[in-house]
């Protein structure tokens, strides 16, 4: 079962008593992009690069009532169209929903304990 708590400036996402996600505007859980990957093998060695043309922090949350849980989309700046989303299910999911720009890129931090 996952736990939506609210913070004073975001918000946690907790399963079993310990934090899966922590979003704050100074400190996003996402950011998105753009990117090209190139592959190439030759005799069974690869040769794979990657280029990242763009990437944003994803630092405005507004959560809302979702379908089966907590919805809440992300924005670069506040008020700024909603890029991405995710919804906290019930069931002890999250889902991703993309915005209506175009990504193949997606980052997501996760906060580490010691210990």
């Amino acid at each position: 079962m996952l736990k939506l708590i609210a913070l004073a400036d975001g918000f946690e996402i907790q399963a079993a008593g310990k934090t899966v996600l922590r979003h704050a505007p100074d400190a996003p859980c996402l950011f998105i992009g753009r990117g090209e990957a190139d592959v190439q093998m030759q005799r069974g060695n690869f040769a794979i690069s990657d280029y990242v043309s763009e990437r944003i922090a994803l630092r405005s949350a507004t959560p809302s009532k979702g379908e089966g849980g907590v919805r809440i989309g992300f924005a670069a700046a506040s008020g700024g169209p909603e890029l991405l989303a995710i919804e906290v299910v019930e069931s002890g999911h999250i889902r991703f929903m993309p915005g209506a720009e175009p990504i193949n890129r997606l980052w997501l931090r996760v906060p580490a304990e010691v210990g």
